[in-house]
């Protein structure tokens, strides 16, 4: 009788097994079609697509696939529109990819305030800092992603630059290169921080001057996860007078070399460069600099960055970004220029027109944004140019609270409401109000962002 039990048991169990067991449907990729890359190589595209030719996928897998190797796309900076459609029947799989590229020659005239946003230069009402010149950006060169960007910028903080980037030096398209060469000079200049608010000072003669070279090497370890090296040499000089105002600006010297040697380790699955709503977003910097001088011998710098964002309901959407950046220049003072300054490319939202300069500082950013303005694509009439006629939108409506850690100031913590636009060709447009435990006031500000070129 306990064989029989046991028998039925098994059965059962075996029954069970073969009843949950489904068979699932394997495809091969047939063709790849790709139109619309007039200037765009056919195997820059196929870089960034999750399947090629002659693979075999699951027929479960397809949407995601396709999801995945669109937003890879979007990403390159290349194309305004990205679709890819498939066609499935039965035994094999056609893919269509359809793109429309972006206007990549750039020759424009440069008309900017020079301080770091415009609430700072409201709040400072120096009316003269402006930069004017002309800049020759050249992107997808060649028709390989890759990069050549000249500028020339008078005016309040002179720039001369040339820069070159290239994503793909061999076949396999998995290590890239780039170099650039930049000199930058002023008249006026901040000499040091008092109050979290620079202090400046004028003259009629050039009173600093900065030589920056750079040379990078990039290794693409998959999809979304890159290693980074850099070597950068810089060359500072002030006059005396800058001496005389702040003698450790330049550890009480006129002139400051110093090499860096520079690694990043860069995880980046989010849905937009400039913008993301969805993805992970993350990097780990380690930099060594040099000083080749007695009074100045060496600094590291430490720097972790995460940014995760999420859809959690119709048209909402929540976002985190935290950073921890710490410096060691051992028993040395670190001169001025060197530090990385909060105020600048990072900082809390509400303290836009104050600048730190601290030893540590941490900090978290949070947001839950509300989609108003649902993505849309519209085109312009009168614009024949296809590069500029599909025009793409979408809006969001914002409750933030930043809080964190600066070493020289102590705790942070700002909250606020705030809209954001954002645009074909990666414009972002952002206006906001927030309180701010600093001065313990509500201010408005307003920001504009255009995509940074910036490799490292």
């Amino acid at each position: 009788m306990k064989k029989i039990i046991k028998i039925v048991f098994i059965a059962i169990l075996w029954f069970s097994f073969l009843g949950n067991t489904t068979v699932l449907a394997q495809l091969k990729v047939e063709v790849i079609n790709i139109s619309g890359n007039y200037k765009t190589k056919k195997n820059i595209i196929l870089r960034e697509l999750k399947f090629a030719e002659n693979d075999v996928i699951e027929e479960s897998n397809i949407k995601k696939l396709i999801e995945d190797s669109k937003r890879n796309l979007l990403l390159t900076g290349l194309f305004n529109i990205v679709e890819i459609e498939c066609k499935n029947n039965g035994t094999a799989l056609k893919f269509d990819v359809i793109v429309q590229e972006r206007w990549y020659l750039w020759l424009y005239p440069i008309l900017e305030v020079a301080d770091r946003n415009f609430d700072t230069y409201f709040f400072n009402k120096q009316w003269d800092r402006i930069n004017y010149g002309l800049s020759l950006e050249k992107h997808n060169f060649r028709g390989r992603n890759e990069l050549l960007h000249i500028k020339i910028r008078l005016g309040y903080k002179e720039q001369y630059s040339i820069y070159y980037n290239i994503p793909y030096v061999d076949l396999n398209k998995k290590h890239g290169l780039w170099f650039g060469i930049d000199y930058f000079r002023q008249k006026e200049m901040a000499y040091n921080i008092e109050n979290y608010l620079y202090n400046y000072f004028n003259s009629d003669n050039y009173i600093y001057q900065n030589g920056f070279a750079q040379a990078g090497y990039q290794y693409r370890i998959s999809y979304n996860l890159w290693i980074k090296a850099r070597f950068s040499f810089n060359s500072f000089n002030v006059s005396d007078t800058i001496l005389s105002l702040n003698p450790a600006y330049l550890e009480n010297s006129p002139d400051l070399i110093a090499g860096t040697f520079a690694l990043k380790l860069q995880f980046d699955n989010s849905d937009n460069k400039v913008y993301p709503v969805k993805g992970i977003k993350s990097y780990i910097l380690i930099e060594q600099t040099q000083g080749f001088d007695k009074d100045f011998k060496q600094l590291l710098n430490i720097r972790y960055n995460f940014q995760i964002h999420n859809q959690y309901a119709y048209r909402q959407f929540f976002s985190l970004e935290s950073e921890i950046n710490y410096l060691d220049a051992g028993y040395d003072k670190i001169p001025f220029p060197l530090y990385q300054p909060l105020g600048y490319e990072q900082y809390l939202r509400g303290f836009d027109n104050y600048v730190f300069n601290p030893d540590l500082y941490a900090f978290v950013k949070t947001s839950i944004k509300y989609e108003f303005l649902p993505y849309k694509e519209t085109t312009l009439p009168l614009i024949s140019l296809t590069q500029f006629n599909k025009f793409h939108y979408r809006g969001f409506i914002s409750a933030f609270l930043d809080f964190g850690y600066i070493s020289e100031y102590g705790n942070a913590l700002s909250a606020g409401l705030g809209m954001d636009i954002v645009f074909y060709y990666d414009r972002v447009f952002s206006t906001y109000i927030a309180w701010n435990n600093l001065n313990k006031k509500i201010g408005i500000f307003v920001q504009y962002k255009t995509p940074l070129i910036k490799q490292f």
